[in-house]
């Protein structure tokens, strides 16, 4: 009976003790390597969503100085052409004067 007793706590411990607790162990571990896993996730998401912040705001950034110039540039183009027109015109009508003024004098 004394084996018996022995051999009854054996099999408890083979079958209930040493199963719950390589269970639990599993578990434990699969939960540590789960939520070290979603953190590393988190984490390189983060830095991943950091830099791509970062990446579009400087093209966002460079995108809108050069909108920036080539709107400045326009306005320039703009007002140089109608500097010119207005340039030939304001000689085209002193020639005119010129001309008219010679032509009566002679």
């Amino acid at each position: 009976m004394l084996f018996l007793r022995f051999f009854y706590i054996f099999l408890f411990y083979h079958f209930f003790i040493r199963f719950f607790y390589v269970f639990y162990f599993y578990y434990f571990f699969i939960k540590f390597f789960y939520v070290f896993h979603f953190y590393y996730f988190f984490i390189k998401f983060f830095y991943v969503f950091h830099f791509y912040y970062f990446f579009i705001r400087f093209l966002f950034i460079n995108a809108f100085f050069i909108i920036w110039k080539i709107y400045i540039l326009y306005l320039i183009f703009i007002n140089l052409r109608f500097i010119f027109i207005n340039m030939l015109f304001h000689f085209h009508l002193q020639g005119l004067i010129i001309l008219s003024i010679l032509f009566f004098m002679f």
